[in-house]
């Protein structure tokens, strides 16, 4: 677990998209017929990290940041 958070901690960008993080302790899922009433609640308490989540324009701003920032010089953006 935690795939992303060590890759992200990996390449030193971590703690800035921490920072724009909110933790959760768990998910809903719905099956793809399903009713907004019909999802399934699950909570995660024997994990050993706690899940981060953040709407991805906000993940992009954090690496396009770190990027511009930190690896001009060897990263070319183009959006």
């Amino acid at each position: 677990g935690g795939r992303g958070q060590k890759a992200l901690a990996k390449y030193g960008v971590w703690e800035s998209v921490e920072n724009v993080c909110t933790s959760v302790v768990g998910r809903k899922d719905w099956a793809p017929d399903a009713t907004a009433e019909e999802g399934v609640e699950r909570i995660f308490t024997d994990r050993p990290y706690t899940t981060q989540v953040l709407p991805r324009d906000k993940l992009v701003g954090v690496l396009h940041e770190y990027i511009c920032e930190n690896l001009s010089d060897k990263v070319k953006l183009n959006y």
